[in-house]
């Protein structure tokens, strides 16, 4: 572990000297590549550590987040980066009650309590709204406590007819289109996790359902879900 974590150490160290300003330096220039470079070499060799150094992964995470927050969304950065660090200071203050850094924790506290708030806010829909959406879905009574939000792209397979998207909460549910007016995707939609999602017709009037989830849009007239 420590030869490990001293590798770790050592390339987030040099992350933060060209990422982050620091009033102690006379001069100083934002060297993006090679700062790149270490805090993503420092993240996945502390994502795929067995054992964990709770305080210098916490440090990593926080890093990756404030790097991320042009680039990702604000679920991902809640998720993927300042929910674990806070659980890992929470770690690191367990493990050793002295280390405590107060300053750095309330910072990425601040973090973490403002993209929860934004996260939680952008899942507020009325139970109307949201029943009216799932109907649309046939077999939808399945689905029991399935939340779009949360769920994980496995799979998509389509052709010119049909279509089968697989999604996972806990089971993995399959949602299948029929009658395909049109399949859409801004570039590969299999991204982690579910952030934002709409069911919808295309016209009050239409037979024509949209189903709108992150960077996919599949228009069609029949979705059947089942898992």
């Amino acid at each position: 572990m420590n030869n490990l974590w001293d590798k770790i150490i050592e390339d987030y160290k040099i992350a933060r000297e060209c990422l982050v300003y620091s009033k102690k330096k006379d001069y100083w220039i934002r060297q993006e590549d090679k700062g790149m470079y270490h805090l993503w070499s420092a993240y996945y060799a502390a994502i795929n550590a067995e054992e964990k150094n709770h305080l210098f992964y916490a440090r990593v995470l926080s890093l990756m987040g404030w790097e991320m927050q042009a680039k990702s969304s604000n679920y991902e950065l809640l998720n993927k980066y300042y929910k674990p660090a806070m659980e890992q200071y929470d770690l690191a203050l367990k493990e050793n009650p002295h280390c405590a850094y107060p300053k750095e924790i309330e910072n990425v506290r601040k973090s973490y309590e403002y993209y929860k708030y934004i996260v939680e806010k952008s899942k507020i829909r009325t139970d109307a709204d949201y029943y009216n959406a799932i109907k649309l879905l046939e077999g939808h009574e399945c689905l029991d406590e399935f939340s779009f939000h949360d769920s994980k792209f496995i799979s998509l397979e389509c052709n010119d007819q049909s279509a089968v998207l697989k999604l996972q909460y806990g089971d993995i549910y399959h949602f299948e289109f029929s009658d395909i007016y049109d399949v859409e995707m801004n570039y590969d939609p299999l991204t982690a996790y579910v952030s934002d999602f709409a069911i919808y017709q295309a016209a009050s009037d239409s037979e024509t359902i949209v189903f709108d989830i992150e960077l996919l849009k599949i228009i069609c007239k029949h979705i059947k879900v089942r898992s």
